[in-house]
């Protein structure tokens, strides 16, 4: 009798080595299938090659200021002007519609690079994609820029959401002296900017409208906005961060800068009455679909 109690309790312990084996297999697995989950690498592949993208955050207001020539401040975790639902603060040196550009155009070209991996470029592909020469000066331009957005360091904080912060973007980067080829790295917090909305930008548009800071502006917050609402000239002027001080003076380049839009294409119509701007265009594909979405077909 003892002799069978003792097979029957080795037997047990067997059964219970052997299900604890087992479980300690299944919880080696179920770790293995999170922690792939969790490094599973993220990119941008969501544009077509004619076009460019961002965040709609820094595309609606003075972060790339609507200014001519060269930055002339630098500024210290300064409150920048944008949307009510948005919340920018910058450090470094201003910012300007050259420099989101080349971001753009650094960002476009690593768009199918996992995030927090390196891709490399020649400072001639970085100039050819964004329709630049290949002079002394084009060279010089593209270096002061980056020297600027290598600079910029920003808080962007979408209100009642989450704040990105850190340098723009994630920006960095590696010069090999001898190709003359960069290394560029996007953090991956970059996402959360675009989680929270973006839009693509008409290349061809931008190209048409270079070295004309305020168009270029305006091109990127109307782009923005699947049907843009009626604003005013006063908050346009506060937006972009003109350093034209005088409405009135503002207001002319203002009207030439939407003549500009019209005539490449990215607007249909405009009109400025009582000091308020209403603009009309023609959305895309992916705009229209946001706008039957929300039911504002037919002034809805």
């Amino acid at each position: 009798m003892r002799l069978d109690m003792q097979k029957k309790m080795d037997a047990m312990k067997v059964k219970l080595i052997e299900r604890s084996e087992e479980d300690e297999l299944k919880g080696k697995t179920l770790g293995s299938a999170v922690s792939a989950v969790h490094t599973v690498q993220r990119s941008f592949s969501g544009w077509e090659d004619e076009t460019r993208a961002a965040p709609n955050a820094l595309l609606r207001g003075a972060l790339f200021s609507a200014t001519q020539g060269r930055s002339k401040w630098f500024y210290e975790r300064e409150l920048i002007a944008t949307l009510d639902n948005y919340e920018i603060r910058y450090t470094g040196l201003q910012l300007t519609q050259l420099d989101l550009n080349l971001w753009e155009t650094i960002l476009h070209m690593s768009r199918n690079n996992p995030l927090g991996h390196e891709a490399s470029f020649s400072i001639y592909d970085i100039l050819k994609r964004m329709g630049r020469g290949r002079s002394v000066r084009d060279y010089d331009r593209l270096k002061r820029s980056l020297a600027r957005l290598r600079s910029a360091d920003v808080e962007v904080t979408i209100k009642g959401k989450k704040t990105y912060f850190g340098a723009l973007c994630g920006i960095a980067g590696e010069l090999d002296e001898k190709t003359d080829s960069y290394k560029f790295k996007f953090s991956e917090g970059l996402i959360c900017l675009f989680d929270n909305g973006w839009s693509k930008l008409d290349y061809q548009h931008r190209r048409a409208l270079r070295d004309k800071p305020l168009a270029l502006w305006l091109q990127g917050l109307f782009s923005s906005h699947a049907r843009p609402y009626p604003i005013k000239v006063e908050t346009i002027h506060r937006l972009c961060g003109s350093d034209t001080k005088e409405i009135r003076y503002f207001k002319a380049r203002l009207t030439k800068a939407l003549e500009e839009l019209v005539s490449v294409g990215c607007l249909t119509d405009f009109s400025i009455k009582d000091g308020l701007l209403k603009v009309k265009k023609k959305p895309s594909k992916s705009q229209v679909k946001h706008i039957v979405k929300k039911g504002l077909l037919n002034g809805k």
